[in-house]
């Protein structure tokens, strides 16, 4: 999985997590079911307006699901991972404390408010009905699906994406 690292780069993508019912077919069967909010574009720096929709997402991710570089998971272990993140954020601020360093605190409180919400919004949903999960980056230049096009367009634009329904729920972490 691909998630916030701790370090600095000059890359950047946007992690999203889609949570729903079933595997793989029903992970495509939900994005179909909100294709219309995956007609996205972008208007590159060379003033060129690249447009994607569901079937150019489709189209990148089905490869990556068969190579298993990326893998549905239950959606348990996305609640899981949440968790220990959060853990681990709150350890490294304990330690800072104990340590007499306070200068990255806000930014621990920063992410464990963040990973809180998302692990609230995953309970939600499984509570709800779902259950399986699948994480992957989008990116221009970093990320799973990386480059010109969808990587980008998901990266820039689908950051935005607010699906919060009974078969599909979209979070996304920006990897800045």
């Amino acid at each position: 999985m691909r998630y916030k690292q701790d370090f600095v780069t000059n890359s950047s993508s946007t992690c999203f997590f889609f949570l729903f019912r079933g595997g793989k077919q029903g992970f495509f069967d939900a994005l179909a079911n909100h294709a219309e909010e995956f007609n996205l574009s972008h208007d590159h720096w060379d003033d060129e307006l690249v447009t994607i929709n569901v079937g150019h997402i489709v189209r990148e991710l089905e490869p990556l699901l068969e190579s298993k570089e990326i893998n549905i998971i239950p959606i348990e272990s996305l609640i899981n991972d949440f968790r220990e993140r959060i853990y681990n954020y709150q350890q490294y601020m304990d330690e800072s404390e104990k340590e007499g360093r306070y200068s990255l605190n806000d930014l621990y409180q920063e992410s464990i408010d963040a990973m809180s919400k998302m692990l609230h919004k995953t309970v939600s949903a499984a509570k709800s009905g779902l259950t399986h999960s699948l994480v992957v980056g989008f990116g221009d230049n970093d990320g799973e699906v990386s480059g010109r096009g969808v990587g980008t367009i998901m990266d820039y634009e689908g950051r935005d994406l607010n699906i919060d329904d009974h078969d599909l729920v979209i979070m996304t972490e920006q990897n800045r």
